[in-house]
This record gives C-alpha cells, sequence and structure tokens, in this order.
C-alpha cells in the first residue's frame, strides 16, 4: 500500500519536482520544487482511494497534519529518502542525500526535509540539515522539520 502512495508522489516529482536513483536501485530521493504552491498530483483522490483502500481516511489526515507543519516559503522539499535493506544501507542513504543536495543547492533556496526517526534526523544533520520544532503525526510519530540553507 504505501508503495502505491509513494509511485502517485514520483510520478508528480517527475513533473514538479526531480527524483534520483542509484545505479543498482537500492536507494532513491524525490524532491519538490516549492517555489509557489505546488498542485496536488492528477487525480490524486481516486489515485489515493485505490492506493490506500479502506485507510483513506488516514493518509488523508496525514496528508492535512504535513501540510499544516510545511513551510509556505519558496525552498526545495525532500519528500521521501528511501533506501532498500542492503549492506551499506547508512552509506547508500549519505551517498545520494549529498549528490541530490548538492542539486539542489545550485537553486540557491533553502531545502526542507521531515524525518520520523532519530536516525534520519541524524543523517540530515550530518549533511547540513537544522532541526527545528518537533511535532507529532497521527498515531504519535515525533516528525523533526528540518532546513538546510544555501
Amino acid at each position: 500500500m504505501l508503495a502505491a502512495v509513494i509511485r502517485v508522489w514520483v510520478e508528480h516529482a517527475l513533473l514538479s519536482g526531480e527524483a534520483y536513483l542509484l545505479r543498482d536501485h537500492s536507494a532513491a530521493a524525490v524532491w519538490l520544487h516549492r517555489y509557489g504552491p505546488v498542485p496536488p498530483p492528477k487525480g490524486y483522490g481516486k489515485r489515493l482511494a485505490v492506493a490506500c483502500g479502506d485507510h483513506l481516511d488516514r493518509f488523508l489526515h496525514l496528508d492535512d497534519v504535513l501540510r499544516a507543519h510545511r513551510p509556505t516559503d519558496p525552498h526545495n522539499h525532500l519528500a521521501f529518502l528511501s533506501v532498500a535493506p542492503v549492506p551499506h544501507r547508512n552509506r547508500r542513504a549519505a551517498t545520494l542525500l549529498a549528490t541530490s543536495n548538492a542539486r539542489m543547492g545550485q537553486a540557491l533556496l533553502p531545502t526542507y526535509a521531515e524525518a520520523t526517526t532519530t536516525a534520519e534526523r541524524d543523517l540530515y544533520a550530518r549533511h547540513g540539515y537544522l532541526p527545528h520544532e518537533p511535532f507529532s503525526l497521527p498515531g504519535g510519530t515525533t516528525t523533526y522539520p528540518m532546513w538546510r540553507y544555501p
């Protein structure tokens, strides 16, 4: 189910952002250019309903919570950083993050990410992201908004 939801956003990033994939397909980074309001993916409601099935209300609530905390100033948004459970997983994440950060830095805009684990938060911090006030997602997961400035 989560893969189907992410697929919707990856396709959208190809129109409103950028996506990066390691050559061996073990890691992906999906960025949205939020220079102004970014419309939802085409047919989002219907596609999300198909992807989420009985969990649609939970995903819609999650969207609302994230949107309420997301900055409105122009920035590049790291929407997803995903790494397969393979050897050297942390190194792969760091490599992809460094590479995509370099590309995003060319725009001379801040970059924004939401870490949902302390390991993810620490990875972003090692790459120059600064933590801001955390908030809770439905179900109690702590989310750490993080900024990286040019």
